[in-house]
């Protein structure tokens, strides 16, 4: 096979290639692992993705918890009075941080993605 690019024509473009941090992120608690991790992903010498998903957590109730696998419970910044408390899924948050760190991500994309299950 042969590919003939003179008389190519752009169809669309790619503006960036990342990936989600929804279920991994929580559980990266040490902050040399996070910044290792960022730096493959997003550094110079890694992969230079530029878009980094976020999952905003819809929260869980104990009593109304429909997800098995722990890693996938996702709190959810708002307090019951409508307040935000940016401490809760702490370890999703400082692991974009050092993700937007990164030299490349500083020019790119957050998609933050955000599950609502409907109570029963």
């Amino acid at each position: 096979m042969r590919i003939n690019l003179e008389n190519a024509k752009v169809i669309k473009t790619v503006k960036g290639f990342g990936g989600s941090a929804c279920w991994w992120s929580p559980q990266v608690k040490s902050e040399k692992t996070a910044h290792e991790i960022a730096n493959l992903l997003y550094g110079d010498d890694g992969l230079r993705m530029n878009i980094y998903r976020f999952n905003v957590g819809g929260g869980y109730e104990k009593d109304n918890l429909r997800i098995e696998n722990p890693w996938r419970y996702i709190e959810s910044f708002m307090n019951k009075d409508g307040s935000f408390d940016y401490s809760k899924d702490k370890y999703a948050v400082n692991m974009m941080k050092n993700a937007y760190h990164s030299e490349i991500l500083t020019r790119s994309y957050f998609l933050p993605i955000l599950r609502i299950l409907p109570k029963r």
